[in-house]
């Protein structure tokens, strides 16, 4: 049987090109690295989850009359 998923492809994952990633896309990852048994690529996914939330809270509010 051939093999679909090929391991050691977790050490091309980084934080950067993790973040890069849709929120949706991020959990699809760490949803599938936790079932292949990838922990660093689940902590990685964690902490982008954990930026882009930190960073939707830190945005500042659009000024609605600067056009």
């Amino acid at each position: 049987m051939p093999q679909i998923f090929k391991r050691g492809y977790a050490a091309d994952w980084t934080l950067e090109r993790v973040a890069r990633l849709s929120p949706q896309e991020i959990k699809r990852l760490r949803e599938n690295a936790e079932r292949l048994n990838e922990p660093a690529v689940v902590a990685l996914c964690d902490q982008a989850l954990k930026d882009a939330r930190r960073a939707l809270h830190k945005a500042p509010a659009s000024a609605s009359g600067n056009r």
